[in-house]
């Protein structure tokens, strides 16, 4: 078994997602530098879906977070937040506070 492995996410928002909300995911993508106020250092030590510029996953890790039109409905274009990210995963990553522990 190894101690490392890809974690792929992928999944459209709703239009109307609270600013609040889509900063927090900004932050864990690595996509804003401040923590958002009122979220917790305890519970959210560091950004969980940052790329790593070092990774071993092959291509690079990546993260994603816009709005977009993936179709249309009766009212006209679907627009929605697509967000994605691939990183490569640490065991200890996962089991510590801090991503530089790995």
């Amino acid at each position: 078994m190894s101690d490392h492995y890809e974690v792929g996410l992928g999944c459209f928002l709703r239009e109307d997602t609270p600013e609040a909300v889509l900063d927090v995911l900004r932050w864990h993508l690595g996509l804003l530098d401040q923590r958002p106020a009122g979220l917790d250092e305890q519970e959210h030590a560091h950004p969980m879906l940052a790329p790593d510029p070092d990774s071993r996953l092959p291509g690079g890790d990546c993260a994603s977070l816009r709005l977009q039109s993936p179709g249309f409905t009766a009212e006209g274009p679907l627009r929605v937040w697509g967000c994605s990210a691939a990183t490569c995963g640490w065991t200890t990553r996962w089991a510590t506070s801090s991503p530089s522990s790995t």
